[in-house]
């Protein structure tokens, strides 16, 4: 009895231990498929991350393409830039050089043009002063006439004021018709009318002019009546 107690024992003691070796193994099993997926999802995410990199290279390579592109356009930009600045420039001295002669040209034509117009209003302004002293001659002209006139009135009142008192009942000289000067026709000029005048005034000057009653005055009567 002790000894097939013995037996179970030791038979239960190799089962044991074959089940603590089997579990072992399985941990060991386990823990090894573990170690392999985490090597295989390393060896995926190392590829994956080969592939990124490769990607991210060829990017950087169209980059580092698009950039000496980029420069070289940017370049032949700033060169164009730099000659059409160059040119602009010589226009722009150039146009300011002819806008500048011209104005000098201008402004030596404009001072010319004042001194003929300074010289022409001198001109004009002694010519004014000319036809002013000429006016003034002609006031004067004028004045004459009016005093002439009145003279000439003055002498035909006296020739009147002798005939009635000397009883001699001579008629004046018939006087001479002047045209009427319509307000439609020009002005008559002095000379025109001085020259009219002065015949009539000559024969007007023929009859004694005197109102005293002088002998040699009454004498040049007398004889103009016995006439």
């Amino acid at each position: 009895m002790s000894e097939e107690t013995c037996s179970i024992g030791n038979h239960r003691g190799s089962m044991d231990s074959e089940v603590d070796k089997a579990r072992g193994d399985s941990a060991a099993v386990e823990e090894r498929d573990l170690k392999l997926e985490v090597l295989d999802y390393q060896a995926e995410m190392m590829d994956e991350l080969n592939e990124m990199i490769a990607k991210e290279v060829e990017r950087q390579k169209q980059v580092k393409i698009l950039g000496e592109y980029v420069e070289q356009i940017c370049n032949e930009r700033f060169t164009q830039m730099e000659t059409v600045i160059l040119k602009t420039k010589e226009l722009m001295v150039s146009t300011l050089e002819w806008n500048l002669e011209k104005a000098t040209e201008g402004s030596q034509e404009f001072r010319e043009n004042i001194r003929e117009l300074l010289k022409l209003y001198m001109v004009v302004n002694q010519r004014m002063e000319a036809e002013e002293e000429k006016i003034k001659e002609l006031d004067g002209l004028v004045s004459l006439l009016e005093e002439t006139m009145e003279e000439y009135e003055l002498v035909k009142e006296n020739i009147k004021l002798t005939q009635q008192m000397l009883g001699l009942g001579l008629r004046t000289p018939a006087e001479p018709a002047l045209p009427e000067i319509s307000k439609a026709q020009p002005r008559e000029p002095f000379e025109t009318k001085i020259a009219c005048l002065v015949p009539r005034i000559n024969e007007e000057m023929d009859v004694p002019p005197s109102t005293s009653i002088a002998s040699s005055r009454t004498h040049g009567i007398s004889q103009r009546a016995r006439e």
